[in-house]
């Protein structure tokens, strides 16, 4: 990772370096690409990246909600389009700057391990004990006997929620279609009937997904 000069930033390089042997090469590039943000903003802020703090993280977030997006993505809603007519783009999505602060994050806290930068991170974080309740959410192997507990960062942004969409019958038909084996076939199909339920007004039951894959078993297939 090099600044506008050419010349290596020598704490990133670090950071990416300890992260070789933890990481595929796919996502240091992605940490690399994070923190270009957080060097391009302490470029322009004319300070160094030891003297961020708290109230710079404020600042970073603003930064990064006004910063645009060069390449081309799919948004849920309403988005602002900068650039003008001649070049046209939007800003980053609320996931890419969740995606930038969470690399930042990381890097503060190998810096403060690492005795490079003094004091707390400046991301700060905070016990969330609801999103211990979420369902989804992955559980330590001790579960409530871990010491483990949920934290939140302080700086963030909303992000809207990707909900499931219904998938097209004919698309369905070719998917299943596309399908070598019986079995596999005969999930799908029994998947698919079992998330739709019993037509109106009727009272069959839905198919039993179990005693399916149960029955294919049975019959070696």
């Amino acid at each position: 990772m090099v600044d506008g000069d050419g010349q290596p930033v020598a704490a990133a390089c670090r950071f990416l370096d300890h992260l070789v042997d933890r990481g595929s090469p796919h996502t240091i590039c992605a940490y690399a690409y994070d923190l270009r943000r957080l060097f391009t903003f302490v470029a322009a802020e004319g300070m160094d990246w030891r003297e961020f703090r708290g109230p710079d993280a404020l600042r970073l977030l603003a930064f990064l909600r006004q910063a645009p997006s060069r390449r081309p993505a799919q948004r849920l809603g309403l988005t602002v389009v900068v650039g003008g007519p001649e070049t046209p783009g939007s800003l980053l999505a609320p996931a890419t700057v969740n995606q930038i602060l969470a690399a930042v994050s990381s890097f503060y806290d190998w810096a403060v391990v690492a005795e490079e930068y003094d004091g707390d991170s400046p991301m700060q974080k905070r016990l969330d004990p609801a999103l211990a309740r979420v369902p989804d959410r992955h559980q330590p192997f001790m579960g409530r006997a871990s010491r483990q507990q949920p934290t939140r960062r302080t700086v963030t942004v909303k992000q809207p929620r990707r909900l499931p969409r219904p998938v097209d019958e004919v698309v369905l038909e070719k998917f299943i279609g596309s399908l070598k084996r019986l079995r596999a076939r005969t999930a799908t199909a029994s998947l698919n009937a079992d998330a739709r339920g019993p037509p109106e007004g009727t009272a069959t039951p839905r198919p039993d997904v179990l005693a399916t894959h149960q029955a294919d078993a049975a019959a070696g297939r």
